[in-house]
């Protein structure tokens, strides 16, 4: 959670996190989009009924798109504000930490679950 939150990838949050509460999709991405360190790309503009123009979660949605790592959940909706499933979870994660040949890619934010308390 240090490094996460070092590189700015949980400012989202504000000041509390609030480890016990559940995390939604758009919350997931916009996460996932930091730690992975797209937050300067320029994915293509995408419009959703749930997602405000010209915001940070907007940018997460079209990168989110671009690498395929969720797909909007229909009805002119991507489900931002949806809780994100533990399928959602693993299917996710799985797209990110996978490379192009299927070998695990290792990032920072593994580590920190097999650290060990100071």
């Amino acid at each position: 959670m240090q490094t996460a939150d070092a590189i700015g990838a949980l400012k989202h949050f504000g000041t509390t996190l609030a480890a016990a509460r559940p995390i939604t999709r758009g919350e997931a991405i916009q996460i996932l989009m930091v730690l992975e360190g797209l937050q300067n790309s320029k994915p293509k503009t995408v419009l959703f009924s749930d997602v405000r123009e010209g915001t940070n979660l907007q940018k997460a949605v079209g990168v989110a798109i671009e690498n395929k790592w969720m797909s909007p959940v229909g009805d002119g909706s991507f489900g931002v504000n949806k809780i994100l499933t533990v399928l959602e979870a693993e299917a996710l994660l799985s797209k990110v930490l996978l490379s192009e040949d299927n070998r695990m890619i290792v990032v920072p934010i593994l580590r920190i679950r097999n650290a060990t308390p100071p």
